[in-house]
């Protein structure tokens, strides 16, 4: 069975052994199973034997029964698995680790009455080696075969590491145990290796060598976590050993003379990954002689650090042959220096930091394309980024820093060395972010501009720090490589990779009026000098040319800032000509379609920011549209855009008579290419289907560039605002009612569409553009003109999908006019849209949640509206008690919102108030109905929604606290359903009843709620049972 458990490719028969075999482990039959297979020839049943102890000790060597003789068995059945495969040890180690975890496991559950793990195994190793055990560690250690060493250390990593998992700082016990007994004789073990090694110059095996690190790194784990959860500390003084022996890989006095393929990088390379976990989790273990050594071997000459750079890092070759063993030591250094960040900043013009500097300078600046031939930059970044942030962030620190030295001479030193070092990196990252070939790009796309976006956030770091001088020197860089591009396009390069950290830095920082108005000069001078002429050589295609387009693109995009005053309107129209003219060259070609996204993507950009200077540019727009518009290829997203990029310009024309002449030209252009194409067919295919949509998509998108994008005090004159009010109430053009006609061609007279739930979806959003509009304007329709669409779709509709569009839309109105509205409007459109249509409604989980989603907004709004309401006391009641039975957690959320706002009425007047009152202190059969209901809810949920709860029975205590009681009483006493008394007392019942209406509605009554429903329940919290 066992051998078939490992060699069956059946899951059913792997699955039926592996239950079968499980049993038996389970059973008083399991430690002589273990026995029987570890006697075995077979490696997996021997390992199935090692398992089955592991049962067998989870399952019989607890705590409360732990006795010698079971240690003696396990022991003994050791002693016996060596004997049985000490001629093949390696082979069988997983075996034999197995084992000492099992060793390990039986330790941890006993240790106040085990004894120490690490003498038991002596004892079964000396016994196999024919010696005594009468000498000390140290003596017993030379005795003994390089293997067997082998297997003490690999016990101590696994030893140490499962106590580390199942670390409990309720029991510090253990960790006085383990520094009194099991670390005293590990350390005794350290001390007698560094003696061979250096003292006596002998050389370990390389296996004890490496075992030896990878035990201490489960030790230096170990004690991190152990000083946190315990009393326990280890100085200095007991960590002496560790420490030393992980530097002896890099004490060789040779090294500097050896040939790189006779350094053992292997054992350099794992006391590196062990001082990088010291210097990560518990930097504290090395003390300062340990740090000045670690410092002289990274940067001084002729130590181990230096050599390696010099041999390895520095060497092109080598570089690539040793690239884990570099990011290794580099992550070393990074991690070193930032230990003390502010110190070493402090001392920035000390020859120790300068040296340290000039290094990690040179490191950075590395040959090499970033992330495909050099990762070493990537990984300095952020420590660069470190250091920056720390002259950005604590500069009061050395505000104070400097006055305490009381030397100008010396601050301004060390200004200029900041300036200099930052722009020394940056000219290096600048010079690693440009273009690379573009076959190369090609296979490292996003790894290249995924390190170009981190150099760009470094660069606005780096703003931040040097201010406006370091973002002029960038602008001039542009405007020096825009002089000499003409007669030499190579400095392209150069350019986009300026403009690229220009437009990041644009990005983040011109958000606020006062930032900007800074770099509008710098941002004059590049415009000036021909930025524009100079791409427009730059030929459309795929390559690196649609980079380069890309990050112009993007740049234009940022600089809305400049674009808006009267200087940097002079360049809009060759703007538009290069964005367009990029659109169109692109057309149905689906290599360059994300460029044309990019562009339409600042079209509209800088015709919303920029709409005032664009006003010019009607005329030519409106040709473009109408050639976009009949285009049936063009990606919908960018047609949708240039239409908002449009109406956003034509909404600043003060003259409402212009703007109502423009707006009937395109949409009537709009409604004549929609009947025509919806004409011709009530069958669509995919395509016609898609393109008719977005057309109906730029009629919303239209809409939103009608959108005021300002208070009208802030954009208009008095009489500008009354004669903007005025017109479109007229609507002479009646614009309205070629949008109303375009909506209902789509949403009701087609066959097809009326059941399309994205067409719905479209014009319900149409129709909520106007809303909340503080003046009229085209796509302000009236409360009858909305209700009237929503009443005739809903009477129509077949497709569920789109009703919550529709509820949506409803809500939105009620939300915004709800001062306008009056109740027979309400009770009508309620009627029509949700009365009529019950059984529908209720057919669906989603359409559930919007119908009481749309009552819950009305309550919360103008409760007037339907309180009164027959439909309302009838119907929509009674779905909301039926509500409380859903199973889903949106429904539930939603019908308890409901409820809280029908008991609070926060927006409810002296009528409305009376009406609850009689509902909940008269009605009783209601209050009852509605109260099991709400029980019966309560303790059937499950535990992460009680949260949702907890208000409706505060509400209901706070307003109804007679009524309460009373129907509690009267409904946990009678109705069996609900609870089951064999759980709860008739005396607990009465607790949590007084309990709960002692709280008078306040948040204690969330703890009073919660521990009944876990008493009923039958669950525990905190080990105390309820009640």
């Amino acid at each position: 069975n066992i051998e078939k458990l490992y060699s069956s490719s059946d899951p059913s028969e792997i699955n039926s052994t592996q239950k079968s075999l499980q049993e038996i482990q389970r059973s008083s039959y399991g430690y002589d199973l273990a026995n029987s297979l570890l006697n075995t020839p077979l490696k997996n049943c021997k390992y199935f034997g090692a398992l089955t102890f592991t049962v067998f000790i989870n399952n019989h060597l607890s705590l409360s029964n732990s006795s010698s003789k079971d240690d003696d068995e396990i022991n003994n059945n050791t002693l016996h698995l060596f004997n049985l495969i000490q001629t093949d040890l390696n082979q069988n180690l997983f075996i034999i680790r197995k084992l000492l975890s099992n060793l390990s496991q039986i330790f941890i559950s006993n240790y106040k009455h085990y004894q120490n793990p690490i003498d038991t195994l002596l004892k079964v190793i000396l016994s196999l080696d024919g010696l005594d055990n009468e000498h000390d560690i140290e003596r017993t250690i030379s005795f003994l075969p390089e293997d067997h060493v082998n297997l003490i250390l690999v016990f101590y990593t696994i030893l140490i590491e499962d106590i580390s998992k199942k670390l409990d700082s309720n029991d510090s016990l253990i960790h006085s145990f383990i520094y009194d007994s099991i670390f005293e004789k590990f350390n005794s073990i350290l001390s007698y290796l560094n003696h061979l090694i250096l003292d006596s110059n002998q050389k370990l095996p390389s296996s004890i060598h490496s075992l030896t690190l990878s035990t201490i790194n489960s030790w230096v784990s170990y004690i991190s976590i152990a000083e946190q959860i315990s009393s326990v500390r280890y100085s200095h003084q007991d960590v002496q050993n560790i420490i030393q022996f992980i530097f002896i890989p890099f004490l060789n006095p040779s090294f500097a003379s050896l040939p790189i393929e006779d350094m053992d990088f292997d054992l350099s390379n794992q006391s590196i990954s062990v001082l990088t976990e010291i210097l990560e989790i518990n930097p504290s273990m090395l003390n300062n002689d340990s740090k000045n050594f670690l410092k002289s071997l990274f940067f001084e000459n002729n130590h181990w650090g230096v050599h390696f750079l010099d041999i390895v890092v520095f060497n092109n070759d080598n570089r690539e042959i040793y690239q884990d063993e570099v990011s290794t030591f580099i992550n070393l250094i990074i991690i070193f220096v930032q230990l003390d960040i502010l110190r070493f900043s402090k001392n920035l013009l000390e020859g120790d930091s300068q040296h340290i500097l000039s290094i990690i300078i040179k490191l950075t600046d590395i040959p090499g394309i970033p992330i495909i031939e050099e990762s070493i930059s990537e990984l300095l970044l952020g420590f660069w980024e470190e250091l920056a942030s720390i002259f950005v962030d604590d500069e009061e620190t050395f505000k104070t820093y400097f006055e305490q030295l009381d030397n100008q001479s010396y601050v301004e030193n060390f200004n200029l060395e900041i300036t200099k070092i930052f722009n020394q990196v940056c000219s290096i990252y600048w010079l690693k972010i440009h273009l690379i070939p573009f076959e190369v790009l090609k296979n490292s796309k996003s790894e290249f501009l995924n390190y170009r976006h981190n150099v760009a956030d470094f660069f606005i770091l780096i703003y931040s720090l040097l201010k406006l001088p370091f973002y002029e020197n960038l602008c001039l860089d542009v405007t020096n490589n825009l002089l000499l591009a003409e007669s030499n396009p190579e400095k392209l390069i150069n350019i986009e990779a300026t403009l690229y950290l220009l437009f990041k830095i644009n990005e983040d920082c011109t958000f606020y009026e006062s930032q900007s108005k800074n770099l509008l000069p710098f941002t004059k001078i590049i415009f000036e000098n021909n930025l524009l002429n100079i791409y427009n050589m730059l030929p459309i295609e795929v390559g690196l040319n649609q980079y380069h387009y890309s990050t112009l693109i993007n740049y234009l995009s940022s600089c809305q800032f400049f674009l808006k005053t009267e200087i940097g309107k002079n360049y809009l129209g060759d703007i538009f000509d290069l964005l367009f003219s990029i659109i169109l060259k692109t057309l149905n070609n689906d290599a360059l379609s994300s460029l044309s996204l990019i562009t339409s993507k600042t079209i509209l950009k800088i015709c919303q920011e920029c709409r005032t200077n664009l006003v010019s540019f009607l005329p030519n727009l409106e040709v473009i549209l109408i050639e976009i518009l009949k285009n049936q290829q063009l990606d919908h997203l960018i047609r949708q855009r240039l239409f908002n990029s449009y109406a956003s310009i034509a909404q600043c024309l003060k003259d409402p008579n212009e703007f109502g002449l423009i707006l009937s030209r395109i949409l009537e252009l709009i409604n004549q290419t929609s009947l025509k194409m919806l004409g011709s067919s009530d069958s669509l295919n995919e395509d016609q289907e898609d393109y008719l949509i977005s057309i109906l998509s730029c009629v919303l998108e239209i809409g939103k560039g009608c959108q005021l994008p300002d208070e009208p005090e802030d954009l208009y004159s008095q009489s500008e605002q009354l004669a903007i009010n005025d017109y479109w109430l007229n609507d002479n053009l009646h614009i309205k009612n070629v949008v109303v006609s375009i909506i209902e061609q789509y949403s009701l007279n087609h066959s097809q569409f009326s059941q399309n739930s994205t067409v719905t979806e479209r014009c319900c959003l149409i129709l909520k553009t106007g809303l909340g509009e503080p003046l009229h304007g085209p796509f302000t329709f009236d409360n009858d003109t909305i209700f009237q669409y929503l009443i005739t779709k809903m009477n129509q509709l077949t497709n569920v999908d789109s009703v919550p569009h529709i509820y949506s839309l409803i809500e939105t109105v009620i939300i915004i006019n709800f001062k306008d509205l009056d109740d027979s409007l309400i009770n009508n459109l309620i009627e029509k849209v949700f009365t009529n249509h019950l059984q529908l409604l209720k057919s669906d989980p989603d359409l559930i949640k919007c119908s009481i989603d749309l009552f819950s907004t009305i309550l919360e709004r103008k409760p007037s509206l339907i309180l009164m309401s027959p439909i309302f006391n009838e119907i929509v009641l009674a779905f909301a008690i039926e509500g409380l039975n859903a199973k889903e957690t949106f429904i539930i959320k939603s019908v308890l919102k409901f409820w809280v706002n029908l008991i609070s009425l926060k927006k409810g007047k002296l009528p409305d108030h009376e009406r609850i009152n009689d509902l909940f202190q008269t009605n009783e059969i209601f209050t009852e109905f509605f109260l099991k209901n709400l029980l019966k809810s309560f303790l059937t949920t499950s535990r992460s929604n009680l949260d949702s709860y907890y208000p409706i029975f505060r509400q209901l205590i706070g307003k109804f606290p007679l009524v309460l009681k009373k129907k509690l009483i009267y409904i946990l006493a009678n109705d069996h359903e609900i609870i089951n008394r064999d759980k709860i007392s008739e005396k607990s019942l009465e607790t949590f009843i007084n309990q709960l209406m002692v709280t008078r509605g306040q948040r204690s009554a969330n703890e009073v709620l919660k521990k009944f429903w876990l008493a009923v329940n039958g669950l525990i919290e905190f080990n105390q049972q309820s009640f």
